[in-house]
């Protein structure tokens, strides 16, 4: 089964990858993790260093939201489904 993604992408990450968004097909049960492998493929890997940690989960200042869920740290085996949306962004401070 074919499971369509759309990923959004804000502030930094769009600057990164020169574009607003990405519409993304996986097959079989794809994972997180998966949808960040096949954007590295699309980005390269100047996009996985931006986007993962040393530790394997996601960098502390990037924010990922699967539909409305605040995604965080070692979150790459969560299992997506057809449809869902992803928003990924660099945090921002400020003072």
């Amino acid at each position: 089964m074919t499971h369509r993604i759309t990923v959004k992408y804000y502030n930094l990450v769009r600057d990164l990858t020169g574009r607003g968004a990405d519409e993304v097909s996986l097959e079989g049960k794809p994972t997180l993790g998966a949808l960040l492998d096949t954007l590295t493929g699309l980005h390269g890997q100047a996009f996985a260093e931006f986007v993962l940690g040393a530790d394997g989960g996601l960098n502390p200042h990037v924010r990922l939201f699967l539909n409305d869920e605040t995604m965080m740290g070692k979150c790459l085996d969560r299992l997506l489904a057809d449809g869902d949306a992803i928003a990924l962004f660099s945090a921002i401070s400020g003072g």
